[in-house]
């Protein structure tokens, strides 16, 4: 999946570029190739002009990732919009600030501010995030989207996305614990094939959307090595956020409306 290990288990969260042993980087595994057409609140977080992270475009001047995208960077943080390509096209907007919610796995998320604002398009669109409370239910098929690593051989420079289903709660917690890796909170959700595996995210995939019928209901996290069987990939929980995310990115967008002009000076 995505790599990132947290302190000192081997979990992956999924980002890119040094990270510390916290957190591996992930990349799409099991996908195919896609285009930013099918999936235009897809961005990536590059660093020093390499793959950092994912994230989804909340509004014209937010963006949710994954908190670990943001308390492991050193370096600027620049999001990238509208190319179906991590390194090239599309539009370069710098971070103004961020709002971290947690540093633990089980509070793992970010909504960013940037300077320049996202132009609509087909390239580019909001997502629309899961209400409050709002889980879903096991074994419903979600999409997951990124450039991150396809079985641990590098990471792709085209967007990939795949399909994975929806783990029960207690299940998941279970084969964590089990594998005495970590706890399964209220506030994460699992997908994957558990007998199969082969589909997952991956290291470069962190903070990336997990959607349902075009709704994010989850930010790529962590998991167990990429795609492997009884290993399902760990997201955090959208809707048992959803009212603090709302609160960060309404007011960049209640600011927009009560201003004459764009934040030039962010």
């Amino acid at each position: 999946m995505y790599i990132l290990v947290f302190f000192t288990l081997t979990i992956s969260i999924i980002g890119q570029a040094t990270k510390p042993d916290l957190f591996e980087d992930e990349k799409i595994v099991g996908g195919n190739v896609v285009t930013i057409q099918q999936y235009p609140y897809q961005i990536s977080i590059l660093v020093d002009n390499y793959l950092w992270c994912g994230g989804s475009i909340l509004s014209k001047y937010s963006v949710l990732t994954a908190a670990h995208c943001i308390l492991t960077r050193s370096n600027e943080l620049i999001v990238h919009a509208g190319s179906s390509f991590w390194m090239s096209g599309g539009s370069y907007h710098r971070v103004k600030t961020s709002f971290v919610y947690g540093n633990e796995l089980s509070t793992d998320l970010s909504v960013l501010r940037i300077k320049e604002p996202f132009v609509f398009n087909s390239f580019c669109q909001p997502i629309k995030i899961a209400a409050q409370g709002k889980r879903p239910t096991a074994s419903t098929m979600a999409t997951v989207s990124g450039w991150g690593n396809t079985n641990y051989i590098g990471i792709s420079n085209q967007l990939r996305a795949v399909q994975v289903p929806i783990v029960n709660q207690y299940v998941c917690n279970k084969i964590y614990r089990l594998k005495n890796v970590t706890e399964i909170f209220d506030s994460q959700i699992c997908a994957g094939y558990l007998k199969t595996g082969g589909k997952d995210a991956c290291q470069g995939d962190s903070g990336g959307p997990l959607v349902i019928d075009g709704v994010q209901y989850g930010i790529v996290s962590m998991g167990l090595g990429c795609a492997e069987p009884y290993a399902p990939g760990v997201y955090t929980d959208v809707s048992y956020f959803s009212d603090w995310i709302y609160e960060r990115s309404e007011s960049i967008i209640q600011l927009t409306f009560d201003s004459l002009l764009p934040f030039q000076d962010w």
